[in-house]
């Protein structure tokens, strides 16, 4: 039921919540449903989601891509696929770093780092995914080995 009391019946229902938190929603009773008991055998995993605001449009990143990166799982330039992040000139990268726990296959425990060292790391990660976007900048030591030809410079992350 909705929270107007409404009933709602379909064929389908999908839920967008993290595992952890349906686990807790779910009615005790559908517990003895088969389906529903399958629920014991999933389990959450830490991920980190980084936002990242560059001084210049990002040419590689069109829309959402799942990546060949040992770090980032997946990410979207926002600019081009969210109309409130709506830029021509600038990109809002938004990123999912994972796996980020020991527990789950990371070889740093990236939950318990430090933004700043996470947000290195990322850049680090699109400098070497791709080379002709992300600048050499002092501020963020993992850009170091980049060459003339990366411009884009973090102006904002979160």
């Amino acid at each position: 039921r909705l929270g107007s009391g409404e009933a709602v019946e379909a064929d389908m229902y999908v839920s967008a919540m993290p595992v952890d938190v349906f686990k807790r929603l779910c009615p005790a009773r559908w517990a003895a449903d088969p389906f529903f008991a399958q629920l014991k055998e999933l389990e959450g995993v830490p991920v980190i989601t980084v936002q990242l605001w560059f001084d210049r449009k990002l040419d590689s990143v069109d829309g959402l891509c799942f990546s060949r990166s040992p770090l980032l799982s997946v990410y979207a330039d926002m600019s081009t696929c969210v109309a409130e992040y709506a830029s021509a000139d600038e990109s809002m990268v938004e990123l999912v770093f994972a796996p980020a726990s020991i527990a789950t296959g990371a070889e740093i425990d990236w939950i318990r780092q430090e933004d700043k060292t996470i947000v290195d790391a990322t850049l680090g990660e699109l400098a070497r995914l791709f080379p002709t976007e992300i600048a050499n900048d002092p501020a963020w030591p993992a850009t170091a080995t980049q060459g003339a030809a990366g411009r884009a410079k973090l102006r904002e992350h979160a």
